[in-house]
Formats: C-alpha cells, sequence, structure tokens
C-alpha cells in the first residue's frame, strides 16, 4: 500500500512538473502533509477541545485555537520555504558503468531557506542510488549554490536519471514538504572494463621514413637543433658541419603507439564481455597516449587520438546492440 500511494504521489509530481532541465517549483505542486509531531499536535489540539468542552473552561479552549493557529502558521511556512526553488542540471558526466555519475545542479531560491534537502528516489525499477543518503543544505535570499550530486548506474547505455526528491520540514517539522522532478537529461554508462584474453590492443610502430639513422636509433625523425655538447656523436650532422661551419644535431622523437581494437578480436567471448574487454583495451590505450581505431560490426573508427576521440569510442561502445 505504502510503495503504491508514493508511486501515484511521485507520478503526480512528474505530471505537475513536466521533465526539463531546469524547473521552478510552485506552491500547488507539492506534497504537502503533516509530519508524526504534527500529527501529535493535532491530537493534543483534539484532546485540549475535548476538555475545555466539557469543563466549559474559556482559557483552555482559547489556548486550543492559539495551538490551532500556530499549526496552521506552520502550514503555509513550510509550503514557503521550496515555492519559488530553481533547480538547473547543468551537466551529466559519463563513466564507466557501476561507477560514480557526477550530476552539476544550480539551485536559486528568492528567499532564505532553512533547510533542503535533496535525494534521489528510484522510478519504474531504476537501480540509481546517491552516494550518499541525502545532501542537506540551507541557502540565502537571492543567491545561486552549485552542487555536485552522484549517482550509479546498473545497465550500459542511455538511461534516464531517478526522480530526484527536493523536500523540507522547516521551520517547525510540523510539516513534511517536497516535490518530485524527472530531467530531460540522460546518464550515460560505459561498459565495465574488464581485460580479456587475446589482447584487443595491437601496439605497431608509426610508419617511419627518417633515413638509415632513424632506423638505427629506432626513433622518428623531428626537427634539427643546435648540437649539445653531451649528444651522441651519431646524431651530429657532420657534413652539415664541414659545409657550413655550424654544428647541428638531428633531434628524434619515438613514434606514437597505434592500437588496432576489433570486435572480431574475441570470438569467444559474449556480447557484454566483448564490450568489457574493448573498453579495457581503449581505457589502457588511452592512458598510454595512443592512437586508437575501433572496429564493430557495422561500424569501423580510424585511429586517432584526443580526448573527444576516446570519448566517442567509448559512446559508441555503449551505444551498441547486437
Amino acid at each position: 500500500m505504502k510503495s503504491w500511494l508514493q508511486a501515484n504521489v511521485q507520478a503526480w509530481s512528474v505530471r505537475k512538473h513536466g521533465q526539463h532541465d531546469q524547473h521552478r517549483l510552485r506552491a500547488n505542486s507539492m506534497l504537502l502533509v503533516p509530519t508524526r509531531f504534527g500529527m501529535a499536535w493535532l491530537l493534543l489540539l483534539l484532546l485540549l477541545w475535548l476538555a475545555a468542552i466539557n469543563y466549559q473552561n474559556g482559557l483552555i479552549l482559547l489556548m486550543t485555537f492559539v495551538l490551532f493557529a500556530f499549526w496552521l502558521l506552520a502550514l503555509h511556512l513550510t509550503n514557503a520555504q521550496l515555492s519559488g526553488l530553481r533547480l538547473q542540471l547543468k551537466a551529466v558526466s559519463p563513466g564507466v558503468l557501476g561507477a560514480n555519475h557526477e550530476l552539476r545542479l544550480l539551485v536559486t531560491s528568492p528567499k532564505q531557506v532553512l533547510q533542503l534537502q535533496l535525494d534521489w528516489s528510484g522510478q519504474h525499477g531504476a537501480q540509481l542510488q546517491s552516494q550518499s543518503q541525502g545532501l542537506v543544505l540551507s541557502l540565502q535570499a537571492n543567491t545561486e549554490q552549485s552542487l555536485s550530486l552522484y549517482c550509479q548506474s546498473s545497465q550500459r547505455g542511455w538511461q534516464s536519471l531517478p526522480l530526484l526528491k527536493v523536500s523540507t520540514q522547516a521551520p517547525w517539522g510540523l510539516f513534511y514538504c517536497a516535490a518530485y522532478l524527472q530531467f530531460e537529461s540522460k546518464l550515460l554508462a560505459w561498459p565495465k572494463p574488464v581485460a580479456a584474453e587475446p589482447q584487443a590492443l595491437a601496439m605497431g610502430e608509426a610508419d617511419e621514413d627518417i633515413g638509415q639513422l632513424g632506423k638505427q636509433q629506432g626513433d622518428e625523425f623531428d626537427s634539427v637543433v643546435a648540437a649539445d655538447p653531451m649528444a651522441k656523436q651519431q646524431r651530429i650532422l657532420w657534413r652539415r658541419y664541414l659545409r657550413t661551419g655550424e654544428l647541428l644535431q638531428a633531434r628524434f622523437e619515438q613514434p606514437l603507439a597505434i592500437a588496432h581494437l576489433s570486435w572480431y578480436a574475441y570470438p569467444h567471448l559474449p556480447v557484454e564481455q566483448r564490450l568489457s574487454a574493448l573498453c579495457a583495451a581503449l581505457l589502457e590505450a588511452k592512458e598510454q597516449g595512443a592512437r586508437v581505431g575501433l572496429e564493430l560490426p557495422g561500424r569501423q573508427f580510424e585511429a586517432d587520438l584526443g580526448q573527444a576521440h576516446y570519448l566517442n569510442l567509448l559512446q559508441a561502445l555503449a551505444e551498441y546492440e547486437a
């Protein structure tokens, strides 16, 4: 019964606020119910009212109405704590399956908020959980506060974020006010990297056309610079020195490694384990600064390097469908 009621309240709140990356809370779109303390307060008022009627005591009756007015005042003040609050989702960081994904949130309030609690609430069986049990903070009037929230994914690929529960019991704890917000942005989870044999990472040397000297050193020619007194004799350009009188040396750099990752390098593994092996090899190549190429069924990525290229390959692995 409790889960059914909670699911209906969440669905009602999502319909009220819609699915957006920026939400503004309104007074008529939030759940507002008495807390246990608020219910005990109301029960006490009922007992005082019955006693005042039974004993015809005007003083107790007056105190009952004063306490009831205080109870009603708490209702409006608690609702006003969240009314006008703005929450904007700025960015969602991708990551490997099961890791903590960072969500950057900007919170703005036109008035002072004494206590604000943010927490995740699962929806439709989504196994996304916050890194902590909830974030409690206070806000000054007309100020912006940037927050970092964390959640974990349970499946590879794109998935909806869980509902964000925004709640408070301020100022006196007599009422509980809450809203459930659904963000439009999605969370991307890469395959969980698990190394497997045979290794799909094939490290090869880049093409060389640097002359006999570069082949002997195993390096790639880069440029000509002024000679270093400690340089190897083989690197000094003696012919140019005899011709021009200028002592120069050849500078060489190690050629970039190339990683060729192929879906077909793991024919003995099922789909998810293949993706995990490719992800592990890709992250290893990224750490080594190698140029990485990827071959998937129906898709081919040329070898390249750079953060944008690596993220593109990881996204391709995350989005793969057999």
